[in-house]
């Protein structure tokens, strides 16, 4: 029985990856003198390391779906790349406010940041697929007209977005 207790914390997963390689490369020397020899392991590094690697994966592929599946929609219903490309802003612009922000404020982005921030992308394309439905409907005049029929809704959505968050960030 072998415990191993390290400096950094459980939660530092590139120290606790290090380890994990560490003990791996000494299980694989003792399995060449004691072969069938086996390493059962447990503790909170294991796990964390995990748990990062699962969220990493489930950050991207989400990204993935939802980046195809909105491009294939638009393509669908509105038929015009400058509209991919314009309702993509919000996104672009939030993805990269919220890592900067988080880089400033900590010396690292968090894996749950990134899950989370991940499920309120559609927030931001919703708001934009809102305003460019109205702009293609027939009734409409001009994009200021749109904007201005639009935006009371795009508000109380956003500001209720927003009160959402901030009560989050409280608990």
């Amino acid at each position: 029985i072998l415990f191993v207790r390290t400096h950094a914390s459980a939660f530092d997963s590139a120290a606790q990856a290090g380890v994990q390689t560490l003990l791996a490369e000494g299980l694989e020397a003792v399995q060449l003198e004691h072969p069938g020899t086996t390493l059962s392991q447990s503790g909170l590094a294991r796990f964390a390391i995990a748990a990062e690697r699962n969220t990493k994966a489930d950050v991207t592929r989400v990204s993935i779906a939802s980046t195809v599946s909105i491009i294939l929609v638009f393509l669908v219903f509105f038929g015009r790349i400058r509209l991919i490309l314009l309702t993509f802003a919000p996104v672009a612009l939030g993805v990269g406010g919220g890592i900067i922000g988080c880089s400033l404020l900590t010396s690292e982005v968090h894996g749950l940041t990134l899950a989370f921030g991940s499920a309120l992308l559609g927030v931001g394309v919703d708001y934009a697929v809102h305003l460019m439905f109205h702009l293609g409907h027939p009734g409409s005049r001009t994009p200021e007209q749109v904007v201005a029929r639009v935006r009371p809704g795009l508000l109380l959505g956003a500001g209720t977005t927003i009160v959402g968050l901030a009560g989050l960030a409280l608990t």
